[in-house]
């Protein structure tokens, strides 16, 4: 005879009833058959619920005054979508359950309760928890193997780079990643999760450059209802939402000093309280985070506390700019161009040798960053198959190619040099400032002090930005 699993391996069920006797009934069934439950009497606190428990099904009575079986049904399609809900039914019910299923429940049982029927609906509802899980853990190491955000390079500083993140995956230690705008720290940062052991679990990157100052602490850790003004339901934090997984503080020099201690806190006793709330939750992350600054002179400059950049920097990581690792871009154009050609359904351009070499050249300010929406703009505005270098002279400008136009110029009129070299300051000024920008043509617009049509309309002229 099949024994029963311990309460504690399988993942708890919410029971919603606000008839105490009858929840109580239920609760003793699905115990004694080794689950755990969440008993809830008012429907209007399930979401709540359900958010901090994470269940796996949620058994609702259908007939509630404050709110009904289908209504907390909605509410469940709502704000947690995937969620199982099984309807507890009467006996003059059964059309009503019938309609539940057909607006997505998974299931009904009547009353009065049989153990043995909610022991073999509730198993059944199991066994689907974990055959999706089990699809949905499958379909994330086929994408962890077919990202198209993949680390590439042979260079001898990426394979040093790449050989530190094998080592320092297999830990769980704060790794601290250092390198300049467009490098690819997140991108690290993600390599470093897809080869730990928390692999599958969720990896939550935290932009602390647009976090907005006044909801910082309740982005991170969560509040509860009513903590402040337009609180008006319990939410889980960015913390908690990784939970078993991984955090990256992306830019983490941009957090003010308040939150750094209250992060640096969390950090050392490992535990947290929603704004608002009372109840300790345990922090069961790893730590990763980013700055293009140089850390230690972030310390002095007092943008980085000292006491949470030893924290956070147990593992250091420095990502080389893309000048240094020149040998690598042949590789990242070609696996831009194989991006874009599967994206866009259409056939794989090749680049020329001449062309290829003006790449080479560049000194790529922006890095790789800047050589992703270079290969975009190529692979859109280059309608034959195979790039050439006069394409490429036309989307960027290598300082050598520079001085060889400029030597030219003085065989010119005046009048005519002095234009040729203010369209080439034009279209140098909106490349730097839209790279300053990560191309967005607010910021860049808002920074040069021209409105935002001027500016896309300038970019466009010098081919700067490609469409689709």
């Amino acid at each position: 005879m099949k024994q029963p699993e311990p309460a504690a391996s399988k993942p708890p069920i919410l029971i919603v009833d606000d008839t105490a006797d009858d929840l109580k009934t239920l609760e003793f069934i699905l115990t004694h058959q080794g689950y755990s439950c969440v008993p809830v009497t008012d429907p209007r606190q399930a979401v709540a619920m359900a958010r901090q428990h994470q269940p796996f099904l949620v058994i609702s009575d259908l007939h509630m005054p404050e709110m009904s079986g289908l209504d907390l049904l909605k509410e469940f399609q709502q704000q947690c979508p995937g969620l199982m809900v099984m309807i507890v039914t009467g006996d003059g019910s059964l059309e009503t359950a019938v309609t539940a299923m057909h607006m997505g429940a998974l299931d009904y049982l009547r009353k009065p309760l049989a153990p043995k029927e909610v022991g073999i609906r509730v198993e059944r509802a199991l066994e689907r928890h974990r055959l999706a899980t089990e699809v949905h853990d499958l379909r994330g190491k086929l994408d962890s193997r077919k990202r198209t955000t993949t680390i590439v390079g042979q260079s001898q500083v990426i394979r040093h780079m790449l050989d530190s993140i094998n080592l320092l995956a297999a830990s769980d230690a704060s790794v601290l990643i250092h390198g300049e705008s467009g490098t690819g720290k997140e991108l690290v940062a993600r390599e470093v999760h897809e080869k730990s052991e928390r692999m599958g679990k969720p990896f939550v990157a935290v932009d602390c450059v647009s976090l907005p100052d006044p909801l910082i602490t309740s982005e991170l850790f969560g509040h509860e209802k009513g903590a402040f003004t337009g609180a008006t339901e319990d939410r889980i934090g960015l913390l908690e939402m990784a939970k078993g997984g991984t955090v990256f503080f992306d830019e983490i020099t941009e957090l003010g000093m308040d939150v750094q201690a209250k992060l640096l806190r969390v950090l050392q006793e490992r535990q947290f309280r929603r704004v608002g709330g009372r109840k300790l939750i345990d922090l069961d992350v790893r730590i990763l985070s980013a700055t293009n600054r140089d850390p230690r002179k972030a310390v002095n400059e007092n943008l980085l506390r000292e006491d949470l950049y030893y924290r956070l920097n147990v593992i250091p990581v420095q990502v080389p700019p893309l000048r240094e690792r020149r040998d690598d871009i042949p590789l990242l154009v070609d696996h831009f161009l194989h991006v874009l050609a599967e994206r866009h359904h259409r056939p794989m351009k090749q680049v020329a040798p001449a062309a290829m070499e003006l790449l080479q050249r560049h000194t790529w300010p922006g890095n790789v960053r800047e050589l992703q929406n270079s290969v975009h703009r190529l692979f859109v505005m280059t309608t034959a198959d195979t790039i050439d270098a006069d394409a490429v002279r036309g989307t960027i400008e290598p300082e050598t190619t520079a001085k060889e136009d400029n030597a030219a110029l003085f065989g010119m009129p005046l009048k005519d040099a002095k234009l040729k070299l203010a369209k080439q300051f034009e279209r140098q000024y909106i490349q730097q400032l839209l790279t300053a920008h990560q191309y967005a043509i607010g910021r860049a617009a808002e920074a040069a002090g021209v409105n935002r049509k001027t500016l896309a309309r300038l970019a466009e002229e010098h081919g700067l930005l490609a469409k689709g």
